[in-house]
């Protein structure tokens, strides 16, 4: 017995540490004193696994003392060498990114993706080198020469055929393709063993045209040039095999052929045995009654024999589910069971198959079939029943009690599931909710909640942890799966990082939250560079610091000019830094503006919060704007309404509906925002309203992408006493779409001189072409209209080119040209140029 209690207290001893452990090498000193504490309260194995999430591993242990280092990661990649591809598509295909770690076969696999990208876009001479100084990876690459195929030339034995195609790089998956055809074409005449032998490729010469979804610059490729080649493969026929179905029944054995075909090989692996096993199973689903093969080899001449009960040529049996006919969930396994005449095998396979679909409560009201010699008819009728109302939900045995009505339906007890594990996520840790049973009208669910204490916070980035535990955590606080997820998107939101991991690692009923953080770029610079018939030439240069002074918010600065405007815009903005469900946005801007027929300078300092739930966003805003109008050209009517000073108050409310889906470059879905602004003078009280539509839609298996705006927007007031700025005016071309709406609205009749409109309807439509995911290239057709009222508009309208470039972490690039062919404006051009970079 003694024996038994050392064992057992030896085995508590060296599971865990009874005494703390000396941490040496590079890590922080309230990091290191804090993992002094913690290897002695866990085991070895969860005491190294903390270590290696914070970023640590160990070298060296023993009684007294761990000598760890910290894990390497990638801090910078750089390519350079000879290559014509942007960088960007270089490190998409490499399949690595800033702030991953290092491991043994990092040099390898970057290699091997970029050589395999390079074969796939037909240059096959392409040698990449792959180095690391310190944390930074150096790429360097000699893409070599750019291979092209516009013909491939097929010789089998004695026999030539040339293969035309559209040009198109060189790849192996082309070449397999063709030969594959050739292959199948053998097949197809019983030729069961043909081979390649070898593979020539014969040049052609230089060419200069190239294919639409070339992911390569056009430019650099066009005057880089390419080798035309022309690929001549040698494949050998081998043996040809003779086959011949035998049966007493007179039936269409084309299908049989066609499945033998598909299904026989001469390897000594090959198992005809099984074949004729896979026969009988074809054979059954095509109306033979318990089929029976038999396979026979002898001297490439190939005898399929078949036998069976009976054969049905005729099968039709009609599906109908609550009166509409659904005949497609007979399946081949059904048709089987009712052609064997297992007509309660078949029931029941129907029924468990109707519950897969998610049909609930059911009942196979008829099931009518009539049998001859060789045919099968008949019809299956299936009523399903309403779902019934859940009455009663329980958790964990209690009741739990809800304002919204769920039906017992699969993704309605989903959505039931979502809406508890909401409710308890604000008063503990959630390990696991799940359904226990469904008896009668109620529901059972087991719910896994515990109450862990946060002992500790440990990162690898120090600096957030005093700002976390302030935010997020009271003194003697629990860990809820709420909180959980509150820090885990303030992390990746405010704290612009690259990459977030969170995790917690419990003890008793304390746990200890860690965080590992990659800091992402903190600053970004960005600007326009526009021409246009009405701001001629206008440059517009910003600047963001992302995590300003470690607050969470981001700082912006713009700075435009151009012919007719000068103008600075200051704002500060925050993700969710007040609440989880709260954004903000603070700013001021300083404008003057020369509009030709008026002049004015405008000073407004703005604050907007943002409040999202689920998928609506409602913006709630006020602005306070002193307006100085002066300069006008007006005729005297007009100049004594507008030439005067303006205190504006404006109230901006919006509402915004995005789809789960919504997002500009990737992926279907739509926006629909609604705005209404009260605009307080001390004369008048005028109400801006505005509709918008924006969608988004893949077009042919995603490389196309078509994009629908539409814009509705009205003022109300008298007209007559509205600041001038205020109302509608639209411009000529892309103007619309850059700068917000100038230039086309009401003359004053006197001096012609543009006072503007108080109803717009602005619509446009692109079509886009997307090379590669990040990149999106097409054209678009602008139409607007203007006026008083919505019967009586002026119109604008103007054809584009767009190319827009956008990667997450990165930066944007857009270009964008725009004629106008029609009147008013006709002749009118514009060209703007949107970039930004991260850094």
């Amino acid at each position: 017995m003694r024996v038994l209690s050392l064992v057992l207290i030896f085995s508590v001893i060296f599971a865990t540490n009874l005494f703390s452990k000396e941490i040496k090498g590079e890590i922080p000193t309230d990091l290191k004193l804090r993992l002094e504490e913690y290897s002695k309260r866990f085991t070895a194995e969860k005491f190294t696994e903390l270590l290696s999430f914070l970023g640590y591993y160990i070298i060296d242990e023993n009684d007294n003392e761990i000598v760890v280092q910290k894990s390497k990661f990638i801090k910078s990649i750089n390519f350079k060498g000879n290559f014509s591809v942007l960088s960007s598509q270089l490190l998409l295909a490499s399949g690595i990114n800033i702030g991953d770690p290092f491991y043994i076969d990092t040099f390898y696999n970057i290699r091997k993706n970029i050589e395999t990208f390079y074969k796939n876009n037909g240059f096959i001479d392409a040698e990449i080198r792959v180095t690391s100084d310190d944390e930074n990876i150096n790429i360097e690459v000699d893409e070599g020469l750019r291979y092209y195929i516009d013909e491939i030339e097929i010789v089998i034995d004695e026999e030539k055929k040339s293969i035309k195609i559209p040009i198109k790089p060189y790849t192996e998956e082309i070449i397999n393709k063709e030969v594959e055809k050739a292959k199948e074409f053998l097949k197809n005449n019983y030729y069961f063993n043909s081979k390649v032998l070898r593979q020539d490729l014969i040049k052609k010469g230089i060419k200069r045209i190239y294919p639409l979804d070339d992911p390569i610059p056009l430019l650099i490729s066009f005057i880089k040039g390419g080798v035309v080649i022309k690929p001549v493969i040698y494949i050998s026929k081998g043996e040809q095999h003779k086959l011949n179905i035998k049966s007493k029944f007179d039936f269409d054995n084309t299908g049989i052929k066609r499945f033998f075909i598909e299904n026989f090989k001469t390897t000594d692996k090959f198992d005809i045995r099984e074949l004729e096993l896979k026969l009988s199973e074809y054979l059954e689903a095509s109306g033979f009654i318990n089929p029976e093969v038999d396979i026979t080899i002898d001297n490439n001449e190939i005898t399929v024999t078949i036998d069976a009960e009976n054969y049905i040529r005729s099968f039709n049996i009609d599906l109908y589910i609550n009166n509409q006919k659904n005949s497609d969930l007979i399946d081949s396994n059904l048709k089987s069971l009712i052609l064997a005449c297992q007509d309660d095998k078949a029931k029941k396979y129907l029924e468990d198959k109707l519950q897969s679909e998610g049909y609930g409560e059911f009942v196979i009201k008829d099931y009518n079939i009539q049998r001859s010699q060789h045919s099968v008819s008949g019809k299956i009728v299936v009523e399903t029943a309403i779902p019934k109302t859940i009455k009663a939900i329980f958790v964990n045995g209690k009741r739990y009690e809800t304002s919204k009505t769920y039906k017992l339906y699969p993704q309605e007890i989903e959505n039931l599931r979502k809406e508890i594990y909401t409710s308890f996520s604000d008063s503990c840790w959630i390990s696991g909710l799940n359904i226990e049973k469904i008896e009668n009208e109620s529901i059972f669910f087991t719910l896994n909640c515990s109450t862990p204490h946060i002992s500790e916070i440990l990162s690898n980035t120090d600096e957030i942890v005093s700002k976390i535990k302030k935010r997020f955590f009271k003194d003697d606080d629990i860990l809820t799966t709420s909180k959980f997820e509150d820090l885990y998107d303030y992390l990746l939101r405010n704290k612009n990082s690259e990459k977030v991991s969170l995790q917690q690692f419990n003890i008793d009923n304390e746990t200890i939250l860690a965080i590992n953080r990659l800091k992402g770029k903190e600053n970004r610079i960005y600007g326009i560079l526009g021409y246009d018939s009405i701001d001629r030439f206008s440059l517009e240069l910003g600047y963001n610091r992302f995590d300003i002074l470690n607050s969470g918010r981001t700082l912006s600065l713009s700075l435009k000019k151009s012919y007719n405007e000068t103008s600075l815009l200051l704002s500060l903005a925050g993700q969710k830094t007040i609440n989880k469900n709260v954004d903000d946005y603070l700013a001021i801007s300083l404008k003057d503006r020369d509009e030709n027929d008026f002049e004015f300078k405008e000073a407004t300092p703005t604050v907007i919060s943002k409040i999202t739930l689920d998928n609506l966003q409602l913006y709630i805003g006020l602005s306070l704007s002193y307006l100085d109008i002066y300069k006008t050209s007006f005729s005297k009517y007009y100049s004594n309404i507008y030439e005067k000073d303006y205190n504006l108050l404006n109230i901006p409310l919006k509402l915004i509906y995005n789809s789960k889906n919504f997002e500009s470059l990737t992926g279907d879905g739509f926006s629909i925002s609604l705005s209404e602004t009260p605009i307080f003078t001390k004369d008048i009280t005028i109400i801006e309203s505005r509709a918008k539509f924006e969608g988004f839609k893949s077009l042919i298996n995603n490389p196309f992408m078509l994009k629908l705006t539409v814009d509705l927007q009205h003022i109300t007031g008298d007209k007559d006493k509205i600041p001038v700025n205020y109302l509608i005016t639209l411009g000529g071309p892309q103007r619309m779409k850059a700068y917000g709406y100038r230039e086309l609205g009401f003359k004053d009749p006197i001096t012609n001189a543009t006072i503007g409109d108080k109803a717009l309807v602005y619509s446009e439509i692109f079509l886009g072409y997307k090379p590669i995911d990040f990149v999106l290239i097409g054209p678009f057709f602008e139409y607007a209209l203007s006026g008083d009222d919505f019967s009586e508009m002026r119109e604008a309208k103007d054809l584009g080119i767009e190319l827009i470039i956008s990667q997450k972490g990165v930066g944007f690039f857009s270009m964008s040209y725009a004629y106008a062919p029609f009147k008013p404006y006709k002749g009118s051009n514009a060209f703007y140029v949107n970039f930004g970079v991260n850094f």
